[in-house]
């Protein structure tokens, strides 16, 4: 706790037995120099620096990284691309917020088999980022314990090559999830890679046409046991529509599925679930649903999951009036799918009663964050 007097920050020498550190802002540091003091501590486990670039790439150019477990920091081009030369192998989580990519950036880092997370983002202060090479996957072929991926605002991230990371050598990544980061995403090369992981379990990604088409194309091609998927998230690109044909297409492609939720479109009536291979394996669902619905209709597409547990339906416009509008709907669905517990609708348009009787069972009215939630 607290900060170091000295702007080298000398008092790293009198802590012979330092593992963990967490640098917070300090505009009087001296980063080259503190980096070098740090870096002479052989056993640290876990580096923590957001709020100074320089300090966090100096340090991986000066020392000896080979023991630190997690690593958490801001990179700008202030140092070469010597920093991501580093030797990793004992870390298991790297979080990275970039302000620019090192010079002579060919690839993040080396020997990194214990790696379980790996994040990337892009820092609020980035202007327009140069893009890194291709290559600067390749030492990801060698990270067969990763188990997750984040890639959060960094536009211009090379794809990920199969030929380059062999995806059937990453049996351990399950989940993938890849925000506003179109050059990867809008590549048929990254679709293959994730097509090919055999143990994929959950994705999320801002879908636009071309992206869900790609996704539909690679998982279409590939054996669909490749992928056992489990939960699909497609997020909203305020950028692009997405067409419910789309959606289908790619959700015809999951035998698996037990959680979906569909955030992007501009046309989804929930036509789409109709396209599921096994609608009765899906528990799950979360869509926006759009105005020009009819009720009955969206009853029908929803019922097909007759094993669903969980609803979440946000409208555009008001479908749902009053109590007698959700016992209409609620009804209905809760008859065909015996197991559904939970319905949130959203938003809240005016105040109900508390309780909604329909054939067989009570539904309990709540409200939390301007969302109905209506629990058997």
């Amino acid at each position: 706790g607290g900060g170091f007097q000295d702007p080298t920050c000398r008092e790293l020498a009198t802590m012979p037995e330092l593992q963990r550190i967490r640098f917070d802002r300090d505009q009087t540091r001296d980063p080259t120099a503190a980096a070098a003091r740090l870096a002479r501590r052989r056993g640290l486990l876990s580096l923590w620096c957001f709020d100074d670039a320089s300090l966090g790439t100096s340090y991986l150019c000066m020392a000896n990284t080979r023991a630190l477990e997690r690593l958490s920091i801001t990179v700008d081009s202030s140092t070469s691309g010597m920093a991501w030369d580093a030797a990793l192998p004992s870390a298991t989580s790297i979080t990275l917020v970039v302000i620019a990519w090192p010079l002579h950036t060919q690839t993040l880092f080396r020997q990194l088999e214990s790696l379980r997370f790996l994040a990337l983002c892009e820092h609020s202060l980035a202007s327009s980022l140069e893009s890194p090479p291709p290559t600067l996957w390749a030492s990801l072929a060698d990270a067969t314990r990763l188990e997750e991926l984040v890639f959060f605002d960094v536009a211009d991230l090379p794809p990920i090559d199969p030929s380059v990371v062999p995806p059937r050598k990453l049996s351990s990544l399950r989940c993938v999830n890849v925000v506003r980061c179109g050059g990867i995403m809008e590549d048929a090369l990254t679709w293959a890679f994730l097509a090919g992981l055999p143990n994929l379990a959950q994705l999320d990604f801002d879908a636009t046409e071309l992206t869900a088409s790609l996704a539909a194309k690679a998982f279409g091609t590939e054996a669909q046991s490749r992928a056992p998927l489990q939960r699909l998230n497609l997020l909203e690109d305020t950028r692009f529509g997405l067409a419910e044909a789309h959606v289908s297409a790619l959700l015809s492609c999951f035998a698996m599925l037990s959680h979906v939720e569909i955030h992007a479109g501009l046309e989804i009536t929930g036509a789409c679930l109709a396209s599921l291979p096994r609608p009765e394996a899906l528990h799950s669902a979360t869509i926006n649903v759009t105005a020009c619905v009819q009720e009955w209709d969206l009853v029908t597409h929803v019922s097909r999951c007759r094993n669903l547990r969980s609803l979440n339906l946000k409208f555009s416009r008001g479908l749902i009036r009053d109590d007698d509008d959700a016992a209409s709907l609620i009804g209905p669905v809760a008859q065909r799918c015996p197991l559904l517990r939970l319905v949130r609708i959203k938003p809240v348009r005016l105040q109900r009663m508390r309780e909604v009787s329909v054939v067989g069972s009570e539904w309990v009215l709540a409200e939390h964050d301007n969302t109905d939630v209506w629990t058997r």
